[in-house]
């Protein structure tokens, strides 16, 4: 993206997922591989690779001024937790 201020990343940053954010900087920007970030996360390649392509799309969302999709846990095979 053209015109993007290293404050406004900075910032998108700090408002994304906690893990996602950690990922992001493992990976993208102290170049680490997939491996070498599960090894210090202590989770699968898999789970890197979700939360580094979730983390891209939060941040692209941020920075380009709309607001990420929110962060679903739970069990797989469970439905999300609803709103009352």
């Amino acid at each position: 993206h053209v015109g993007i201020e290293v404050a406004d990343v900075v910032q998108a940053l700090q408002k994304i997922n906690p893990e996602q954010r950690e990922v992001l900087l493992l990976v993208g920007a102290n170049g680490l591989s997939y491996e070498e970030a599960s090894e210090i996360m202590g989770c699968a390649v898999g789970t890197i690779k979700s939360r580094l392509a979730r983390g891209r799309a939060a941040l692209s969302a941020l920075i380009e001024g709309a607001e990420p999709e929110p962060h679903i846990t739970g069990k797989p095979g469970h439905p999300p937790p609803y709103k009352l």
